[in-house]
């Protein structure tokens, strides 16, 4: 979910087309999707004359993603992931986004991917900039 002035510009919730192996996996891949995305958004708000930020934030939930994603250090229970997903390397390195943690309980995408109670939902909404 991507906000630009304080509301959703565009979101994206989709089945991935692999079986991960690992939560680390698939925030990994969920990672690499989203930085592809980010970064065509960061060009078009270049070119339109938009943007000011040097990087743009990526949130993430999993500590071992992130750490996979900055660290290009071996890692022996990471060997099966996949090459093509380090892709988000180049984006960190490059400048074009900052990964940052953000806990479970603050992740403002929960309500895309899974049931909320009456509480969460409520935040979630709120979240989303809507009444």
């Amino acid at each position: 979910m991507l906000f630009i002035a304080g509301g959703v510009f565009i979101w994206k919730s989709k089945l991935q087309s692999i079986i991960a192996q690992s939560t680390t996996e698939a925030e990994t891949v969920a990672i690499n999707t989203c930085g592809k995305e980010l970064a065509f958004i960061k060009i078009l708000l270049m070119e339109l004359g938009l943007f000011r930020q040097s990087k743009l934030p990526l949130y993430c939930n999993n500590n071992g993603a992130i750490l996979l994603a900055k660290n290009p250090v071996f890692h022996e229970r990471t060997k099966h992931i996949k090459i093509k997903y380090y892709y988000i390397r180049q984006l960190i390195n490059e400048g074009i986004i900052d990964l940052i943690f953000v806990p479970t309980k603050e992740q403002k995408v929960d309500g895309f991917t899974k049931p909320l109670p009456n509480i969460e939902h409520k935040v979630f909404i709120a979240g989303l900039g809507l009444k």
